[in-house]
């Protein structure tokens, strides 16, 4: 029985029992429906990619763009730029109105042409959707590789398991050739393939997320259901398993899939072991944590994260026990001391059981982790300085770095988590969800109603000013976390609180938030550990709401012997209603997915294989490499695994090159040698063979410069002088003057998107790097000593450049001071009309410059480049005249040779006109650019290529043009 006086407690405790005897029969039921349908629901929304919806968007907006396009065509060029935009959207929304049967028609075209191009056909006679993202790709080959050979090497020499495929000529080591993943999928594709037999390998791979994110959902459920009953297990679901990013990154059968899912598991693995009342649950569930350890491990190499988060949430928690066990010693003293036991017991056999699960896994690296992590810990504190450089030179100190071109590893602000989250709603929910945790169900006394208010402030304040330094922002939200666990110590143990692992299981998840919170700062792919325990804060809100009105319902209806029913129907429609937006946005995520390789790219490589020899190597962005090793089956020379080594900045220096000797130079010294440091095969590049011989690296590089400048005869004398051995030469020579094998060079457009990369990485000077790297830590005067002495400057140059680098604070400011990033201005040609005059041309431009004014246009004379000039108005519409200056450049593409006219104190800085004078065209962009190869290649269709043969271009459904060119390496 329980007493009146204790009748407003019953809800809280009826909340937290969790055994099967103590809950409802209706309640269980109604648990298990809504598992069952979050399940179909995850299913049903990561299959949505397969019907390419998202075609039908595009190609409304492809016929919309058209009927704007040829209505343009009609619109007098010389209205202002805003009244003719204006003009033609009213004009094509009219010919919509009018001609409605039409479009539709047109649109319904439009959009079964594209899904044609966006589907294969397999050897049973259907037709697939492709396997969408780059990055699948590799695990398919892994895939590929082991069902036809037993093994995911494509070699083993040594006992090493060998990728001859990547880092062409020389191969690298397989590098992810066990993995949890590439089970899954060889798993999979066997299953099928018993009632299927000629089911595709990729269509198998795509299904592996949607079965992975669907057995996701049932430990999402039960943590959200531990914290807050069967409304909260289906917020933990809905929020974590449908978050717009968590999809995007795992709709194709890359791993991320399991970073979403993995850490799930592994903390509900350690919370059942908490909440476990029978110590041999305790051991089996700590053991499942460790063995989910060891699978991670053996997934993806940053698992370490989620188990040093665990591992701190678990000792934070026995800290705080200890804490109350000693301050209220005479108060439920064996009820303390059991909590205490059972965490050591779950925390000792975890943290022994992982170490051997991990290393089984393939990861020898378990017993440096706390090391690491203290390391790390130390680092991240705010009195910490960053230590000065070594004097001596480092083979890796100057080197571009080239995971800040990834988009995925991008930095991003706290506003944009947020975003991605659902908004400062969702987020204030899950904050204060994580407060209420630490707070108990009932029995609040004034402190209780302090924390809660003024974490609710800081909270919203944080939320309302996301501009705050990194530091004060988590000090900001750990506050009010801290205060709950300050009262909760305070508070005498009783046995009001039926959860005696609430607050424990609110310390885990706290520092769980706050970790992942700090690490989503370092890209979107890492805000997939943040997203669970985001979900469970609002878990954990919805439980302790639903608690709140149980307690309510209970109060105003005192003869109901449960209050659960009638609550339940009364939150259940807010809690639905509450969804209906991040399952909107999940499915409108999955519906709009579409892949990125379409028939183009794989006709593309497809041509290759079936024109190539077996040892042909293929050079393109790094971005396209899986694609090339899986569909041409032919040796590449980067991939996606390719970012931490040199050879990034060598596809730069091909593409940026001025000249198409340059870029021929560096394609011949990674097609004879590659650059793969700072991995083992980096030694057998040209660089690494320099760096042997003692020659620190910024010389290094200068002299390989040197030497890939001249041909074999002078690049040999050129050594002699420099007093190389003839073996020396020899071996080096082997490296960058060797005859190749046949090499394919590809080029696109969507690296007219990714200009700032290769641009970047393509004119990195290693000598402002240097700079870049001493001139904080050095005094000025030693400083210009050995800038002068090092690279011949003078003492005034020296001064400008120490001064220049010294005022770069950021890493931005520092990567611009190395080299420029700035691309195209619009990566489209503009048409000339000719004037009324007959010799001058006009070309409209109508673009937006970085000072804001409008570049309304170019105008030129086709028989004098001198002539050429930029023409810009204040703003758009203001009435202003228009101003006529100069470029920094004008690139003159005749019929048969290309000439360059640099103008002195150019109006325009660091822009430049390409004009293609025989199709009358004009491209805007910055110098360097205009005079790469890229862009010779691509936009000039390679008109003076003498090494450089077109062997296949195509178009890709989303317009990109994709050229293949076949290097002539003795020329024409």
């Amino acid at each position: 029985m329980v007493s009146s006086a204790d009748r407003g407690a019953e809800p809280a405790l009826l909340l937290m029992q969790n055994t099967a005897t103590q809950t409802p029969v209706w309640t269980q039921a109604i648990g298990w429906i809504s598992l069952l349908a979050c399940a179909v629901l995850a299913g049903w929304i990561r299959l949505q990619p397969l019907s390419l919806s998202g075609v039908e968007d595009r190609a409304e907006q492809s016929v919309r763009q058209a009927i704007r396009t040829r209505i343009a065509s009609e619109i007098d060029p010389s209205l202002p730029q805003g009244q003719r935009q204006q003009v033609i959207a009213q004009q094509s929304q009219a010919w919509i109105e009018q001609h409605l049967d039409t479009f539709t028609q047109e649109q319904q075209r439009v959009a079964e042409k594209l899904k044609s191009r966006l589907r294969y056909e397999g050897q049973d006679g259907q037709e697939y959707v492709y396997l969408g993202d780059r990055d699948s790709y590799v695990w398919l080959r892994h895939a590929r590789n082991y069902l036809e050979t037993g093994t995911t090497c494509d070699a083993v020499v040594d006992d090493q398991c060998l990728d001859t495929f990547a880092h062409a000529p020389v191969g690298t080591d397989m590098r992810y050739r066990r993995s949890l993943h590439i089970v899954a999928i060889v798993g999979l594709h066997s299953l099928i393939i018993l009632f299927k037999p000629d089911f595709p390998l990729p269509a198998s791979a795509f299904l592996v997320p949607v079965v992975i994110g669907v057995l996701g959902v049932f430990p999402a459920f039960f943590l959200g259901r531990r914290l807050g009953d069967n409304l909260g297990g289906v917020f933990a679901v809905v929020l974590s398993a449908l978050l717009p990013h968590f999809l995007y990154r795992s709709m194709g059968s890359d791993n991320d899939v399991w970073n979403g899912v993995l850490p799930v598991f592994l903390f509900w693995a350690i919370l059942a072991a908490l909440y476990a009342t029978v110590r041999s649950r305790q051991l089996a569930y700590s053991l499942l944590a460790a063995v989910i350890c060891g699978l991670y491990a053996g997934t993806w190499s940053g698992w370490f994260f989620s188990y040093a988060v665990a591992l701190a949430g678990l000792l934070a928690a026995v800290l705080f026990v200890g804490l109350r066990f000693v301050l209220h010693q005479r108060t439920d003293r064996l009820g303390q001391f059991a909590s205490l036991q059972r965490l050591l017991v779950v925390i000792l056999t975890f943290y022994c059981a992982a170490g051997v699960c991990t290393t089984l896994a393939g990861d020898n690296s378990y017993l440096e982790i706390p090391r690491n992590v203290v390391r790390s810990a130390i680092n991240l504190l705010p009195f910490q300085t960053p230590t000065p450089p070594s004097p001596v030179v480092s083979g890796q100190d100057y080197w571009p770095n080239n995971f800040r071109f990834v988009s995925e590893l991008r930095q991003f602000s706290f506003s944009t988590t947020v975003e991605r989250h659902g908004g400062k709603l969702f987020f204030f929910a899950s904050l204060a969800g994580l407060l209420l945790l630490l707070l108990p169900p009932a029995g609040w006394r004034e402190r209780h109603w302090l924390v809660l208010s003024g974490g609710a402030t800081c909270f919203w304040y944080v939320l309302a000013h996301p501009d705050l330094t990194q530091w004060t922002l988590y000090g900001l939200l750990a506050a009010p976390l801290t205060g709950a666990l300050v009262c909760a110590l305070a508070d005498q143990c009783t046995q009001t609180d039926q959860d005696p692992v609430r607050i424990e299981a609110g310390i885990i998840v706290s520092i769980w938030f706050l970790a992942g919170l700090y690490l989503t700062s370092r890209g979107i792919r890492f805000q997939l550990f943040l997203s669970p325990a985001f979900a469970l804060g609002c878990a954990a809100l919805v439980g302790r709401v639903h608690l709140w009105l149980q307690t309510w319902v209970h109060w105003v209806i005192p003869r109901q012997g449960r209050p659960g029913g009638i609550a339940h129907l009364l939150a259940t429609p807010l809690v639905l209603y509450a969804l209906v937006f991040p399952i909107e946005r999940g499915y409108t995520e999955a519906r709009t997915y579409l892949p990125r390789i379409d028939d183009a790219w794989w006709d593309t490589f497809t041509h290759i294989r079936e024109a190539s020899p077996a040892d042909a190597i293929i050079t393109s962005w790094w971005d396209f490499g899986h694609w090339a090793k899986y569909i041409a089956q032919r040796r590449v020379s980067a991939d996606g695994a390719s970012l931490r080594t040199h050879i990034p900045h060598w596809l730069g220096r091909i593409f940026v090159a001025a000249n198409e000797q340059e870029s021929l130079s560096v394609l011949r010294m990674l097609s004879c040698g590659s650059d793969g440091l700072p991995y083992a095969e980096g030694a057998e590049g040209a660089y690494g063979k320099l760096l042997a011989t003692g020659i620190d690296a910024v010389s290094a590089y200068a002299l390989l410069d040197a030497v890939l400048e001249r041909d074999a005869e002078h690049a040999a004398a050129y050594l002699t002088e420099r007093g190389f051995t003839p073996d020396q030469r020899e071996t080096l020579l082997a490296s960058t003057h060797c005859s190749p094998p046949e090499t394919y060079l590809i080029t696109n457009q969507l690296l007219m998107r990714q200009t700032s990369a290769w641009l970047n990485l393509g004119l990195w000077d290693f000598q402002r790097a240097y700079i870049a790297r001493h001139a904080p830590h050095l005094p000025q005067a030693e400083a210009i000593a050995d800038f002068v002495e090092r690279f011949d400057y003078s003492e005034q140059q020296a001064t400008a450049l120490y001064t220049q680098a010294k005022m770069r604070t950021s890493s931005d400011q520092l990567h611009n001071f190395v080299a420029p990033s700035r691309g195209y201005l619009v990566f489209r040609w503009h048409s000339c009309v000719t004037q009324a005059d007959q010799t001058t041309l006009f070309c409209p431009i109508g673009q937006r410059s970085q000072t804001g004014s409008i570049l309304t246009g170019f105008s030129y004379r086709a028989s004098a480049p001198d002539t050429g000039r930029l023409h810009m108005r204040q703003a758009a519409d203001d009435g202003s005249d228009s101003v006529a200056g100069t470029p920094t450049v004008v690139v003159w593409a005749g019929p048969d040779r290309i000439e360059h006219r640099e103008f002195d104190a150019p109006t325009f800085a660091d822009l430049g006109i390409l004009v293609d004078v025989p199709n009358q065209r004009i491209l805007l962009g910055s110098p360097p650019i205009l005079r790469s190869t890229l862009t010779h290649l691509l936009f000039l269709d390679g008109r003076y290529a003498t090494h450089f043969e077109k062997f296949d271009e195509r178009t890709t459904y989303r317009g990109d043009r994709v050229v293949t060119w076949k290097v002539n390496w003795e020329g024409q």
